[in-house]
């Protein structure tokens, strides 16, 4: 108690007075020894921890204990003396092997880890000893064969909540958002404050649009953990896609205060400290991120964000040259350049300099930036064709197809595109990206009986099919049938799940959870393709819906009169309802 409070030397007179009257207790020697290595007295921390061991009988806990502060201390030659004396005197336990493999881990010995690791298993098959081999698996890059480690394990052992929380993680970077909630089900129901499951179980639905979910999760960790910072940084997450800026700035500060605060969070803190027009603390920030890496890809483009805001645009392309030289396939990065180079160079040199980058890289949204500048400038055909090459390079991308339509539609091509088309699914009926372009093309003409009919045709074909679940679920949604709206939200959850991140997929998701009257969901996926295209008006019109029919007219309108500034398909509807809300009191 004194130790913890700082009274040291109280502590240590009381432990003393402990040990003449109980002079075999190892606890209290153990007790000493903390107390002078908090103190920075490694001498007399030693001699206490060591006194432990002899007055334990050279136990195997006290061994291992005697062997962690000698790793701990840089002790190399007394802990591999150790060590070899426990594996020789107990050779049946697996805790020295287990031991061992952790400290090859920290020293990124990953082979002895590993080989550790497997011998402690193969003395013990616990949880904690395969969830040992699945640590130093994961970090070797062999996720396949950990995953399968997990996945037996959490059958074998369903109450151990390491092997839950590291399967999860798993499933996370794989984007598989369901399986990590369902394998978290047991932990969020039975351990839900925890900060480690409410913050990855909040990663989570945060992915699948579910921000109210996510952010009752963390408040109620934060209500016992205030100090977390996984919550912190999963909450400056969610003020982030709310648009609460002032409150991502507050988290990001209490993240910096807990040295915390990772190059993600400082990132938001950039863009949230410019929004709210505080350019002292964005640049701040900036160079804070400098500091930790600045070659990093947030660090670079928190430096250009904060450059252009401060409207040197010249800066800005150095910070851009510099993340296509390290990071060429982002495509924020690709987009980045482009607009810069075309600024600073003119129009005909960002084109050859993108063109290089392609030429380079094998990034099919190379192509997709290419053609829009290649579309400024004049090039329609070259501008078509490097649409086409990003599609045949990536065909299951949605974007692309919609790209591709719209492209078709500015440029009065699609009667011609349609004949095309269909002359080749005439000729060639299996061939699906064929057919998957005819039936866009039906879509974006308003011929939509012959979309749905294309579309379940290629579905037939391919139960798989991203675009075409997509967009007959959009098709479905917008009909007047609902019966449809089931088959349409099963259709939209599919393509979400294969295709996570795609704004074009959450919009569709978001707006068949609108048509169900689920509101909040579709929030949820509006947001998140507004976060991949902030400035699409379909979306934001859909967002004002979402939230018009909450009642949160202000907020609807500032999504309106956004959107309102551009053309887009729905624009009529969107000025209706425009109209309808501001005659409201």
């Amino acid at each position: 108690m004194y130790s913890g409070v700082g009274k040291t030397e109280d502590a240590l007179r009381l432990v003393k007075r402990g040990v003449s009257i109980y002079p075999k207790s190892v606890k209290l020697r153990l007790i000493a020894s903390d107390i002078f290595a908090s103190k920075g007295n490694i001498k007399d921390a030693q001699k206490w921890v060591e006194a432990a061991y002899d007055v334990s009988g050279r136990d195997i806990d006290t061994g291992l204990a005697l062997a962690t502060f000698y790793h701990a201390h840089g002790m190399g030659t007394r802990y591999r003396s150790i060590m070899d004396d426990l594996e020789k005197r107990f050779p049946r336990d697996a805790r020295p092997y287990a031991l061992e493999a952790n400290v090859f881990r920290q020293g990124h010995d990953l082979k002895n880890a590993l080989e550790s690791a497997n011998k402690a298993r193969n003395l013990e098959d616990t949880p904690q000893n395969r969830y040992l081999v699945c640590e130093v698996l994961v970090q070797m890059g062999k996720v396949r064969k950990a995953q399968d480690i997990l996945e037996n394990t959490v059958k074998d052992f369903p109450s151990f909540p390491e092997t839950r929380l590291l399967l999860a993680r798993i499933h996370m970077s794989s984007k598989a958002y369901d399986k990590a909630l369902n394998v978290m089900s047991p932990l969020v129901k039975n351990m839900p404050l925890s900060p480690d499951v409410a913050s990855v179980a909040a990663s989570a639905y945060l992915a699948k649009g579910d921000i109210e979910r996510a952010q009752g999760l963390v408040d109620n960790s934060l209500k016992v953990y205030k100090a977390s910072p996984s919550l912190h940084s999963m909450m400056a997450r969610i003020y982030f896609l709310k648009g609460g800026y002032g409150k991502v700035i507050e988290q990001v500060d209490l993240l910096r205060d807990l040295n915390s605060c990772g190059l993600e969070e400082y990132l938001l803190g950039v863009i949230s400290a410019i929004k709210k027009g505080d350019m002292q603390r964005s640049e701040n920030y900036s160079r804070e991120m400098e500091q930790i890496n600045k070659r990093a890809w947030p660090s670079i483009y928190a430096m250009a964000l904060v450059d252009m805001a401060k409207g040197k645009v010249k800066d800005a392309y150095i910070q851009a040259e510099e993340a296509i030289r390290y990071w060429p396939g982002r495509p924020e990065a690709l987009r980045l350049y482009a607009g810069l180079a075309e600024k600073t160079e003119g129009l005909d040199k960002a084109i050859d300099l993108v063109k290089g980058v392609c030429e380079k890289e094998r990034n099919a949204y190379c192509h997709l930036v290419l053609s829009g500048l290649m579309e400024k400038k004049g090039d329609i055909g070259d501008a078509l064709a490097q649409i086409k090459q990003a599609i045949s390079m990536e065909p299951g991308q949605v974007g692309y197809y919609y790209a591709l339509a719209s492209f078709y539609s500015r440029h009065n091509m699609k009667d011609e595109a349609i004949r095309t088309y269909e002359g080749v699914v005439n000729k060639r009926p299996s061939d699906l990206g064929a057919a998957t372009m005819l039936a866009l093309l039906y879509h974006s003409s308003s011929r939509l009986k012959d979309a749905r009919k294309l579309y379940e045709y290629i579905l037939d074909k391919d139960p798989g099919n991203v675009v075409a679940a997509n967009n007959l679920a959009w098709i479905l949604a917008t009909g007047e049938e609902k019966a449809d709206l089931d088959k349409a939200l099963h259709l939209a959850q599919l393509a979400k799940d294969n295709l996570p991140d795609d704004p074009k997929v959450a919009d569709t998701l978001g707006y068949v959870y609108l048509k169900k009257g689920l509101y909040d969901n579709a929030k949820g996926q509006f947001l998140l393709a507004l976060e991949k295209l902030p400035d699409e008006p379909s979306i934001e019109y859909h967002m004002a819906q979402a939230v018009a029919s909450q009642g949160r007219r202000k907020e609807a309108l500032k999504y309106l009169r956004k959107a309102l500034k551009k053309e887009f398909s729905g624009r009529d509807d969107a000025l209706m309802l425009l109209q309808q809300l501001e005659k409201r009191p």
